[in-house]
């Protein structure tokens, strides 16, 4: 079955070529709306410009050191961190009984081209893989608004960790 691994459970994989450079996409990244896109619930209407919510609770303020619940039930801790290039968490949301492993990479094309990338894996069902799908898909195309359009890298307050 599409997306299906050996042990039953499934997985999935989004990029996107943004237009701008891996630092301001890290950095976008890092940012609080960067962070409650990552730890928000994928039920939000594809056309909600207002996924996640604009304030992270203690433990969800940097990357870095993600550890604790979203405010939409998304359970998130990292688990590897790489500043510039990568973080690995682990993502559970409120009725899975484990939680799932979230890659995010980001890589330089050239000085003003960069791939974003997000890898899932130890998905439950055939269904979470395909809204999970949509849902990076739509976070992948919002960051790419927020590096691009209106949003300078002055407006993506992050925390100094």
């Amino acid at each position: 079955m599409l997306g299906q691994t050996q042990d039953g459970l499934f997985q999935l994989g989004v990029s996107k070529t943004i237009n701008a450079s891996a630092a301001v996409v890290w950095k976008c990244l890092q940012s609080q709306r960067g962070i409650s896109l990552i730890t928000s619930a994928a039920s939000v209407g594809a056309g909600d410009h207002r996924d996640g919510d604009a304030s992270t609770p203690v433990g969800m303020d940097s990357l870095e050191s993600l550890d604790g619940e979203s405010p939409s039930g998304i359970k998130v801790s990292t688990t590897t961190f790489e500043a510039g290039s990568h973080v690995r968490l682990r993502w559970q949301r409120p009725y899975w009984q484990a939680h799932s492993i979230l890659q995010i990479r980001v890589t330089a094309r050239s000085d003003t081209k960069t791939t974003l990338t997000f890898h899932q894996e130890k998905l439950p069902s055939l269904a979470d893989r395909g809204e999970l799908r949509e849902h990076w898909q739509r976070v992948a195309r919002l960051i790419a608004e927020m590096t691009t359009t209106g949003m300078t890298t002055s407006d993506m307050t992050t925390t100094d960790r």
